[in-house]
């Protein structure tokens, strides 16, 4: 009887250990493209060809990159953003997105700020995104970007006792 209990108790402990895991694993995961990079990488901007440095921060939804002008307008009924970013060595690249959404940030020291959101494309080491950016003046930070778990989720894990590990290769 104790051997048919321990046997019961395995069998679901380990169907129950495979359904926690199939839960927690996000659609088309693939656990062979799994990295492990810094807190700090370079980060790349395929469109623009600009690289600078990001904090990698999985406690932040989406990501933010610092812009040194912005001026939002209408295109028929849709918000757009023209926008620029400036890289390492001074480059600076002009951009200009249609407004997927505005965000509310609080507890900024000069109280409430709304910033757009678009989509751009993002590279760190090997792995390319489409992923939501908020535009944000980031001059008092002390990187240019900010990359959240939406790009994250794409198979990076963070060291964060390690900085740049890698370079953008995409």
């Amino acid at each position: 009887m104790r051997v048919l209990i321990g046997l019961a108790l395995s069998l679901l402990t380990s169907v129950g250990f495979a359904v926690a895991q199939e839960a927690t694993e996000p659609k088309g995961f693939d656990p062979s493209k799994i990295r492990a990079y810094g807190r700090v990488e370079m980060l790349r901007l395929p469109e623009g060809n600009l690289e600078m440095e990001a904090k990698l921060d999985t406690g932040a939804d989406t990501s933010s990159i610092g812009i040194i002008e912005s001026e939002v307008f209408k295109k028929g009924d849709d918000d757009w953003v023209r926008f620029s970013i400036e890289g390492n060595g001074g480059y600076v690249a002009e951009f200009e997105r249609k407004v997927e959404r505005f965000v509310r940030i609080k507890n900024r020291p000069e109280g409430e700020a709304r910033r757009p959101v678009v989509i751009m494309e993002l590279c760190i080491g090997d792995i390319s995104e489409f992923v939501e950016v908020n535009l944000a003046d980031r001059s008092d930070f002390s990187t240019q970007a900010l990359v959240g778990r939406t790009f994250l989720e794409n198979g990076i894990l963070v060291n964060v006792a390690a900085e740049h590990t890698t370079k953008p290769d995409c």
